[in-house]
């Protein structure tokens, strides 16, 4: 339903990948982010397969000329092969008919262009790896001619980039561009202005191409492939450049991503209800995640909109729930990551997560919506460490910090003895609250967290003490919102506006997903589905000036939700909806417009990737890790 826009990474470094969307100026297109180890420094802007035709440059859905302002050709097909390896596919221009690939490997990108000539005579074209590099360093460009390839040393420590192809080039160009715009290369490349220079250092913007000359026959094809291989050492990456020219990378491709597929098959294989299509979609899905997990870090999205200081934006929230579908798919090793990184990250004094983190780990409270507080990851954190520890047997948490959320807990006890004011999950819309849903995860987690205690000290009955009295002040406060006629609980009491908020509020469903539950949730459950809908099957929030419409990982533990109390024909209807509603590389965005279903925002989003990985594995999460998870109840 929505266009194609892609992670791509492996391990130590994650891109952005799209041939119908720019993520950096007007006319960019494929490769618009690259990070390598960490998220401190964007590598590259632009990266595409640019193809000279006599006066013409075409490039994914783009042509271009000195004469004329771009023009797009209409991109007839996308989607993946392979599962990682996505594809788009454009309408006939001028009798060339032309297939972009995408695909990483595990020190790598691969990028490919099949092309066509359809005409009835020879068509001979000038075929570029083309790169902008983000050369806000003063970096070094150079052309090695004993390895044939690009080598860019960013100016920055241990992060270098190489560009090769897998055959003898016949030309490169390198220019110096305007920092934020870059068109010297396109002219050069014009112009053939070709091997003029092998070195090139700049404290402005810096473009790179290096390719070679094809005849095509009519009604035969060709396939050019090239490599990104962001390198620590450029020994390395060389080394690399080189093993992959000389292999058969389907078979290369196969051998990792079947290694990584077959630890999570028995996850979505158990779920009787996915078809073939389901499992692409979690398979899509959670290879999106793990591309974006860079030791721990991981962006709320990498298109730009959830930026802070130039850099993605580390939300401990959307972690955490990284972190659950990590989890649930029996992926413990990159939950793991997130468990460590957030246990490095510096807390408030009172043992609270700051709301936001900048890429360099810096608490960045103001960036995008500021609203003080945000409490509810407390839940989240206590309860997955406690759901890790019961799965893997490894303890992630000392007694010292376990201590120190509880006396964070304590002094955020106010209206009807809930935890506030913040802004929970919403973000504030209602101002600063004491909000239900948040009180809920934190009550969850705080049930979990009695059950740790049994492990890291059963003879602290002071502690036990303090826990078991948040939990009784907590829960008689939930209950204290729940609506008697309409049988629904209230999003909270506001105390920017001295009231309570009778609305409902739908993050009420992850509830149960992070320990606690009710009766008398299921009455909610029968009230949110009767009117927090949209499109059907799609749920909404409470309320939102921002994104109003259907939010992907609400509808997620909707699904969730329903599966935990036995509704299957409704666990079935909300994934089935999520399904339609993935994006042409089968992501998923951040949320639908009410009134445009067509209209998506946020595409693809960290978090809504991540919830429709655990919507499709809960089934067997809760069939069999669920069942370890056993502790006393309230």
């Amino acid at each position: 339903m929505y266009k194609g826009v892609t992670t791509v990474g492996f391990d130590n470094f994650t891109a952005l990948y799209s041939n119908s969307e720019s993520f950096s100026e007007g006319f960019s297109r494929g490769i618009q982010h690259l990070f390598y180890n960490d998220y401190t420094y964007d590598l590259i802007k632009k990266g595409i397969t640019l193809i000279r035709n006599e006066e013409e440059l075409l490039y994914s859905n783009i042509t271009y000329d000195l004469h004329h302002a771009p023009k797009e050709i209409e991109i007839v097909e996308e989607g993946w092969e392979d599962l990682y390896k996505v594809y788009s596919k454009y309408k006939e221009y001028k009798g060339i008919e032309r297939k972009s690939f995408c695909y990483a490997l595990d020190n790598g990108i691969v990028i490919e262009e099949l092309i066509r000539n359809n005409n009835s005579k020879d068509i001979c074209i000038d075929i570029f790896a083309y790169i902008v590099f983000n050369n806000a360093k003063k970096g070094l460009l150079e052309y090695n001619k004993d390895y044939d390839c690009l080598i860019w040393d960013s100016g920055v420590k241990e992060k270098y980039v190489i560009i090769g192809l897998d055959r003898k080039s016949d030309f490169h160009v390198l220019a110096v561009e305007h920092i934020n715009f870059d068109f010297a290369g396109f002219q050069k490349i014009l112009q053939k202005e070709y091997n003029q220079k092998d070195h090139l250092k700049s404290e402005f913007g810096i473009s790179a191409a290096i390719g070679s000359q094809c005849n095509i026959p009519p009604d035969e094809e060709i396939l050019f492939r090239w490599f990104i291989v962001p390198c620590k050492k450029i020994e390395e990456g060389l080394k690399f450049l080189q093993r992959i020219r000389n292999i058969n990378l389907q078979e290369y491709g196969n051998v990792i991503y079947s290694s990584f597929i077959d630890q999570t098959s028995k996850v979505i294989d158990y779920n009787k209800y996915a078809n073939e299509k389901w499992k692409k979609i979690y398979y899509r899905n959670l290879l999106a995640i793990k591309s974006v997990n860079l030791n721990g870090f991981i962006p709320a999205d990498i298109t730009g909109h959830y930026f802070t200081h130039l850099g993605p934006c580390f939300y401990p929230r959307d972690a955490l729930m990284v972190a659950k579908a990590f989890l649930y798919s029996e992926l413990f090793e990159e939950a793991k990551k997130i468990f460590n990184f957030l246990s490095n990250l510096e807390f408030k004094k009172n043992g609270e997560f700051y709301q936001r983190y900048d890429c360099y780990c810096k608490p960045s409270e103001g960036a995008n919506n500021y609203v003080e507080h945000q409490l509810d990851s407390i839940g989240y954190y206590l309860s997955l460490i406690k759901y890790y520890f019961d799965l893997t047997g490894e303890l992630l948490i000392k007694k010292d910090k376990l201590e120190e959320i509880i006396h964070c807990c304590e002094s955020y006890k106010g209206y009807n003895n809930l935890i506030g004011p913040e802004g929970g999950v919403n973000e504030g819309v209602y101002g600063q609250a004491y909000i239900t849903s948040t009180n809920m995860f934190i009550l969850g987690g705080l049930i979990n967290a009695r059950r740790l205690l049994k492990v890291i000290d059963p003879t602290d009955v002071n502690l036990k003490s303090k826990i078991d009295s948040l939990i009784e002040d907590i829960s008689e406060g939930i209950e204290t919102m729940w609506d008697k006629n309409y049988k629904y609980y209230y999003y909270g009491f506001s105390l920017t506006t001295n009231c309570v908020v009778k609305r409902y509020d739908t993050p009420q469903y992850f509830s149960p997903l992070y320990g606690y539950y009710n009766e008398k949730m299921l009455h909610n459950n029968s009230y949110l589905l009767k009117n927090a809908s949209f499109h059907g099957d799609g749920i909404g929030y409470s309320q939102q000036s921002y994104h109003h419409g259907a939010w992907i990982f609400n509808t997620a533990a909707c699904a969730q939700f329903n599966y935990f109390v036995g509704d299957i024909p409704e666990y079935i209807k909300k994934i089935e909806w999520l399904v339609k509603h993935t994006n042409n590389f089968g992501l998923m965005p951040e949320a639908v417009d009410a009134k445009y279903e067509h209209v998506c925002y946020i595409n693809p989003l960290t978090w809504a990737c991540a919830e429709m990985v655990s919507a499709l594995a809960y089934p067997y999460y809760k069939e069999f890790s669920a069942k370890q998870l056993s502790g006393d109840k309230i």
